[in-house]
């Protein structure tokens, strides 16, 4: 799983490089869409390059060479599976959670009313 930032790179390149083959992409437009100074920009290409999400022909004087491999295309889409996955889990734990609390008060309440009945 990519951190926030290097996620926030990928989806940009994404939105920057259509199709399958190498673009040229100036870092001007790549920093517009990622809140990342330059050197950061430069950082994480390298490591979507190691995890093989972008393949970087060459990377200099503002420019990248980049083409977006298989992976990286497919990732954003994995990405927001797991999240959703994630809110239907919290969603899930969080109605077990009412359910379970509300029982327990009914069948308490029920114990009670019937100790009160047998005094």
């Amino acid at each position: 799983m990519l951190d926030e930032l290097s996620g926030e790179l990928l989806a940009a390149l994404n939105a920057l490089v259509e199709g399958g083959g190498f673009k040229i992409v100036e870092q001007e437009d790549i920093l517009r869409l990622v809140h990342a100074d330059a050197e950061e920009v430069a950082r994480r290409m390298s490591c979507l390059e190691e995890r093989r999400l972008i393949d970087l022909k060459y990377a200099e004087a503002g420019e990248y060479c980049v083409r977006i491999l298989a992976a990286g295309r497919g990732y954003g889409m994995q990405a927001a599976r797991e999240k959703q996955a994630e809110r239907k889990e919290r969603r899930d734990i969080f109605l077990s959670s009412a359910l379970g609390a509300f029982a327990g008060g009914a069948l308490s309440g029920l114990l009670v009313l019937l100790i009160s009945l047998l005094v």
